[in-house]
């Protein structure tokens, strides 16, 4: 066990400038080693520990405490002296000031013949009428109610006519609503589901055509400068509208500010414009990575589906956290307080507790930073694999399966290490969202502003390690190195290559921004045809199922197109690598990314 796989060894001193060496590498292989192992057993031990806090908070909390309500006398049903033994509230006015009972009453008692007819305060003055009793909010007639969550809900009963009349119109559209799509809910699985899948490789698919990335990117690239350049038009036109207003309407200060915005937006359309002027060969090459990308996922299908694997391991650790949250917020001592007439209940807890909760939202933060690192690694790896593999018919979803495979036996540890960073910048961003709160109540506008910029940095830094840990991640799935190391090398590596790396993610965005709306919308749209073809006689409107079909198509798309974002960042290190490291017909490059490196390096030249 050596310095690299603990995780200590930062690596050699790199030269930004100095290329990579491609002696005796052929791609990514089993031949690896474990990275980073010291931070593996670190979230075993954090794991151990969170299950231990999570057990004894389950031992000595009570979750029915947060859901039991308080009567009219500040007691808490089921627990404060006298009412132990009556766990439920009815509530006996509008306002809120109820009765702990043992049990709801199961059927109407009307008319009342006497006071045990009634539920009432204690010690009400007997001698009044019922009527006068029920009005006074001492009393309340025995309604036929169910126990929902400590709660006397009245069911069949003339109360619920009298409470139908005011939620009726609301609750017939939500059931109409909530009918319609479980009508249509194979509809809304098939095609929310299923064709925004197929939508997304047909999006794929379509990338591949000639001219049409390129049309996409052009077009979007032309229209931003054309938006611009209007932007800045009209505000200079707009300010000489308000110079020659009679009688003048506007200061000097304004017209002046807006001629000047007007010139600075256009300034901004002319670098914007030399920009891309300066990056249009770099931008050609993004859109050869973006196909190469796209042709990894049509000979990997099965990876589209590895988010699942996610999803279902967040579900795995969440399941218990929840339980462990809720125990421990149980376990603090109740405070009865008042607000607007109305009793409630607040918790006060001990230093002892407080540290628990810290802890869980710190195991939060690092279990499902974790999960989504461990996912980039595995993509970064069969990606890679399919980039470093000259025929391409040897790939396919036994690929996939080795990318898991290695990544479960020698990178856990990496993903541990970088999901680590971001779980304490996260902690660190949400203590300062506290202190904003408490400098917000406290009217503090010195500590609001300081706390705000301090906030905005440390977004800032959240975004930039996020970037950094995902560019690590894909050099440590293709050259088994450690986080240290590959974050070194991934940062050294853009660095040589920013104008590149610049177009590469401009591109990617446009294209994957276009991507989202193509399969949210066609899944949507094809789900409304055909449902207002085959099933709108059973429905009572088609907005409720359609709605739902754009919901799910929406997070099918934004799962693919992250897959298709981490296999384009992925091309991209392989690329700059292959470049690198291998000459002539050496390098993996194929189709475009060949073409280009061929008119870079001609063969006469070697």
């Amino acid at each position: 066990m050596n310095k690299e796989s603990l995780g200590l060894d930062h690596g050699p001193d790199i030269d930004p400038n100095k290329k990579l060496s491609g002696d005796g590498f052929q791609g990514p292989t089993d031949q690896r080693k474990c990275t980073d192992i010291l931070f593996l057993i670190l979230i075993i031990l954090a794991w151990i520990i969170l299950t231990a806090i999570g057990s004894d908070s389950c031992v000595h909390g009570d979750p029915w405490t947060l859901i039991a309500q308080v009567d009219y006398g500040g007691r808490v049903c089921g627990y404060s002296s006298g009412v132990e033994d009556s766990e439920n509230i009815y509530y006996l006015d509008s306002s809120l000031n109820g009765v702990c009972v043992n049990t709801c009453p199961p059927e109407d008692v009307l008319p009342p013949y006497s006071i045990d007819d009634l539920i009432c305060k204690e010690n009400v003055d007997t001698s009044r009428t019922f009527v006068g009793l029920v009005a006074s909010g001492d009393c309340q007639f025995k309604y036929a109610s169910t126990n929902r969550f400590g709660i006397c809900i009245f069911t069949n009963s003339s109360m619920n006519d009298v409470l139908n009349v005011y939620a009726g119109d609301q609750t017939s559209a939500l059931e109409e609503f909530a009918a319609d799509i479980y009508t249509a809910r194979g509809y809304v699985f098939g095609f929310g589901f299923v064709i925004a899948i197929v939508m997304g490789f047909l999006y794929t698919w379509f990338l591949h055509l000639p001219g049409v990335i390129s049309t996409f990117v052009w077009s979007t690239i032309i229209l931003i400068f054309l938006l611009k350049l209007a932007l800045g038009a009209w505000l200079i036109v707009k300010g000489g509208e308000w110079e020659d207003e009679d009688p003048q309407m506007r200061e000097d200060y304004e017209i002046l500010g807006l001629k000047v915005l007007g010139g600075i937006v256009i300034a901004v359309a002319v670098i914007y414009a030399c920009l891309i002027i300066f990056l249009r060969k770099r931008i050609q090459l993004a859109v050869g990575i973006i196909k190469e990308a796209g042709r990894s996922l049509m000979d990997m299908p099965a990876i589209i589906f590895f988010p699942l694997l996610q999803v279902f391991g967040l579900v795995l650790f969440m399941v218990p956290w929840v339980f462990f949250v809720i125990y421990t917020a149980s376990m603090g001592d109740i405070e009865v307080k008042q607000m607007n007439g109305v009793n409630y209940k607040d918790y006060v807890y001990s230093a002892e507790v407080e540290e628990r909760g810290w802890y869980l939202l710190f195991m939060w933060f690092w279990t499902t930073q974790f999960i989504i690192a461990l996912g980039q690694i595995v993509l970064a790896a069969a990606v890679a694999k399919w980039y470093f593999t000259r025929d391409k018919k040897e790939v396919g979803t036994r690929t996939v399966f080795w990318a898991i495979k290695v990544s479960l036996f020698y990178h856990v540890g990496t993903a541990a290490f970088g999901s680590l960073v971001i779980a304490i910048i996260k902690m660190i961003r949400f203590i300062l969202m506290q202190m904003q709160k408490q400098a917000q109540k406290q009217n503090n506008k010195l500590a609001q502003a300081v706390l705000c910029c301090c906030q905005c940095c440390m977004w800032c830094v959240e975004k930039c390690m996020k970037f950094v840990n995902r560019h690590a991640y894909i050099q440590t799935a293709i050259f088994s190195t450690s986080f240290c190391v590959s974050a070194k090398n991934g940062f050294f590596l853009l660095l040589r290559n920013i104008a590149r790396a610049s177009a590469v993610e401009l591109v990617s965005e446009i294209i994957i921004l276009i991507g989202k709306i193509f399969i949210s919308l066609m899944a949507t749209f094809l789900s409304y045809a055909t449902m207002e073809a085959v099933i709108s006689d059973d429905l009572n409107s088609l907005v409720a199922p359609t709605v739902m079909v754009f919901i799910l198509a929406w997070v099918v798309a934004i799962m693919f197109m992250m897959v298709f974002h981490m296999a384009i960042d992925t091309v991209f290190q392989c690329f700059i690598a292959d470049e690198e490291m291998f000459e002539g017909d050496q390098r993996f490059a194929q189709h475009d990314l060949a073409a280009i490196l061929n008119e870079k390096f001609p063969k006469n030249q070697g």
